[in-house]
């Protein structure tokens, strides 16, 4: 489950460099935000890219602590 989450957050950071840094979204990713925090604002703002990272990130990470 920990490499699902690493990589999840590896992937959050990526796109957060393409993410203006006034945005909520954004600030959210700058502070450690929960990742709920971050797919509202991100589902707010319009960036669905970072939405489905984060949807895939928990649904795997839930799929791995069933195994």
């Amino acid at each position: 489950m920990t490499d699902v989450i690493q990589a999840t957050a590896e992937q959050i950071q990526r796109l957060r460099q393409r993410i203006p840094n006034d945005s909520q979204t954004a600030q959210a990713i700058d502070r450690d935000a929960p990742w709920k925090e971050i797919y509202a604002s991100a589902e707010k703002e319009g960036f669905r890219e970072l939405c489905a990272t984060i949807c895939l990130g928990q649904r795997d990470a839930q799929q791995n602590a069933g195994e």
